[in-house]
């Protein structure tokens, strides 16, 4: 079975979100599980094996999610916009962020489905990659 795999968005710059983008980074390295706990809170539910972060019309990274689950109160209170929390077991930081639109993808601002193909175009651009884990 195909792989689930996302893009998702981060337009939110608010101080629950990603006011910037070395929060962003700091956050694919190694901030969710350090800051927390491996639970990445978004907005979306989808069936995601693996979500690549983006801001502004670039990759930043992806994670590998391990499962998900509804919500639980203090996901509300770190993250009140949460719809779904997905449970992170890897976190991969990009050495050279990817220009989503070289790539065909647009129109992600609520999760877009990416084929494996396209995926790997995403790492090959990527260039030297590292992984952060709980």
């Amino acid at each position: 079975m195909a792989r689930g795999i996302f893009v998702f968005g981060h337009g939110d710059k608010s101080p629950e979100g990603f006011p910037t983008e070395e929060a962003l980074v700091d956050y694919l390295e190694g901030g969710v599980f350090r800051d927390a706990g491996g639970r990445y809170r978004y907005s979306l539910k989808r069936q995601a094996d693996v979500i690549v972060l983006s801001r502004d019309g670039w990759a930043y990274g992806h994670f590998e999610v391990e499962s998900s689950e509804a919500p639980a109160q203090a996901d509300r209170v770190a993250y009140p916009r949460v719809k779904q929390v997905y449970l992170i077991r890897r976190s991969v930081r990009y050495g050279q962020r990817v220009r989503m639109v070289d790539i065909g993808i647009r129109n992600y601002q609520f999760g877009k489905s990416i084929s494996e193909q396209v995926f790997h175009c995403v790492l090959a651009m990527a260039g030297q990659n590292e992984e952060f884990c709980p």
